[in-house]
């Protein structure tokens, strides 16, 4: 469905979705008519091609009746046919969403956005989430963006003797927190000191990834808004991020279908 709601963002970037499962016909046409999917479902009943692929999930045994169901994941595939990129994890219960692809590999972004500026030097920071909604298992990205007036920097990881710019999230059993992407830094030479130092200049984008855990229970619904700890260096009044819990019926008896969602939205610093 994510990636049914995503559809035409993919669209604009040049790609167009096909998913592949390893029910029958019947099955597939039944599940794409039911829930208005846009794009081609494949049939891979004998899992001919999940296997040809080498992404079977291997924790489920061949005698089971489900042997042959794939891995979740996606492939980006240009068009000759080169495999560009790759995005699966091996727990079953987690995946990347379609908008944290979005944003990872083309800079879309479409959840809520905060803009405030840094004490002192004022520098104008931009707050955002590649999903203003997630479900227990779903890989999300939190990233946080410089625009650094001309003549002023950031120093990068690796400088030795400045603090360098870094963005962490406290562990919490809610979250699994991946490693951080930096950006790729500049050299620059400082001739008062005669000392060349990794920089950031410009507009500086810095992405930590999370995966919120799939064991998602009521408790979490009902704690309410919960806070996620947030810094971008150990002097910063943070968090810049919330969780707020809910629950979102598909269908009108709760029994029939209940899913536990979780709205991730920046918020302006203390």
């Amino acid at each position: 469905m994510q990636l049914n709601e995503s559809l035409e963002q993919f669209r604009e970037q040049g790609l167009e979705i096909t998913g592949i499962s390893y029910d029958s016909v019947a099955i597939v046409r039944h599940f794409s008519e039911r829930a208005g999917i846009q794009f081609p479902l494949l049939a891979d009943p004998d899992a001919s091609n999940i296997l040809a692929f080498g992404v079977v999930n291997t924790t489920v045994s061949p005698e089971r009746r489900n042997y042959g169901i794939p891995f979740p994941g996606i492939y980006i595939i240009d068009e000759n046919g080169i495999l560009r990129e790759k995005y699966f994890e091996r727990n079953y219960r987690e995946r990347f969403t379609a908008r944290s692809i979005l944003a990872r590999d083309f800079g879309i972004y479409v959840g809520p956005k905060t803009e405030l500026e840094t004490g002192g030097q004022h520098i104008p920071i931009k707050i955002y989430t590649s999903d203003p909604v997630a479900q227990p298992g779903n890989r999300i990205s939190l990233v946080v963006e410089f625009n650094l007036p001309p003549k002023m920097h950031l120093y990068a990881p690796g400088v030795e003797g400045y603090r360098p710019l870094s963005f962490s999230i406290e562990p919490d059993y809610r979250i699994q927190v991946h490693d951080l992407e930096y950006p790729e830094p500049e050299i620059l030479y400082l001739p008062a000191i005669q000392e060349s130092v990794p920089v950031y200049r410009g507009t500086v984008r810095v992405i930590r990834e999370v995966t919120l855990t799939a064991d998602y229970t009521a408790e979490w619904v009902a704690q309410g808004v919960q806070t996620v700890s947030s810094r971008l260096d150990p002097d910063d009044p943070g968090p810049y991020f919330i969780l707020s819990g809910g629950t979102q019926l598909d269908d009108p008896n709760p029994k029939n279908c209940t899913k536990h969602m979780l709205s991730i939205s920046p918020r302006e610093v203390l």
